[in-house]
């Protein structure tokens, strides 16, 4: 026998997706749609962090050619589903872990609020 045809339970992962049986906004017909797995968010978003934190005193070419290398695998492979919403939440923590890095880097020069955001009191 070739294979054997299996019945899936919805909501169930396989090799990082999450498949899910929607119905179409608009209309009565179902369609299955595929999320990458709340899980292999959490374990790029782990090891997004642990490349910033390996070394504050690395190049940042460096740290960039190895976010760049792991991103452009994982966003690859999760590109054909339903995917958007996933990659916004992982640019936030990219942006996010890079101010940090940055603070941690040049601990001496703090940045400054924008003039705007202190109030009209502060002129």
């Amino acid at each position: 026998m070739a294979g054997l045809v299996v019945g899936l339970v919805m909501g169930e992962g396989l090799l990082g997706w999450r498949i899910q049986r929607h119905r179409k906004r608009g209309t009565d017909r179902h369609y299955v749609y595929t999320y990458p797995a709340k899980k292999s968010v959490r374990n790029v978003a782990r090891k997004i962090k642990t490349i910033y934190r390996t070394d504050v005193n690395q190049p940042l070419p460096v740290l960039l050619r190895q976010l760049n290398s792991m991103l452009q695998g994982w966003c690859a492979y999760f590109r054909t589903g339903v995917s958007s919403a996933t990659f916004q939440f992982l640019c936030q923590v990219v942006c996010g872990q890079a101010i940090r890095w940055i603070r941690r880097k040049h601990r001496q020069k703090r940045l400054q609020r924008p003039l705007l955001a202190r109030g009209a009191h502060a002129l």
